[in-house]
């Protein structure tokens, strides 16, 4: 479980990089481009700049949709290591589980005096 969490750790701050990232590429991007995605903001631009068409070359607008692609392939490794350590937890400590308001972080916990 210690390495699961160390990888979803190491994952979040991966994925709040890029969206730091893309949004710092669209601030200084051309007029247009960042007139079609300024309504956006989070996880929500993070989808919808990843599904626009792919241009050539290395401008801003490529480079951020590269790093927003990235988000979302670390969004879905997040999920994934959550599913983990939910199966983890069940297996260790199914009754914590059960718990109303207890999920894989706190129910494999041992209770230390």
């Amino acid at each position: 479980m210690r390495i699961l969490l160390a990888e979803r750790a190491s994952a979040t701050k991966a994925r709040i990089a890029s969206i730091n990232q893309f949004h710092g590429l669209l601030v200084s991007a051309p007029e247009a481009v960042q007139q079609d995605f300024r309504r956006f903001d989070g996880a929500k631009m993070a989808v919808t700049l990843a599904c626009t068409r792919p241009a050539p070359g290395t401008t801003a607008g490529v480079i951020a949709r590269a790093s927003a692609k990235r988000h979302q392939a670390l969004t879905a490794d997040i999920a994934h290591i959550n599913q983990q350590l939910t199966v983890l937890g069940v297996r260790q400590n199914p009754a914590r589980m059960a718990a109303s308001g207890v999920g894989p972080f706190v129910a494999p916990a041992r209770h230390r005096r």
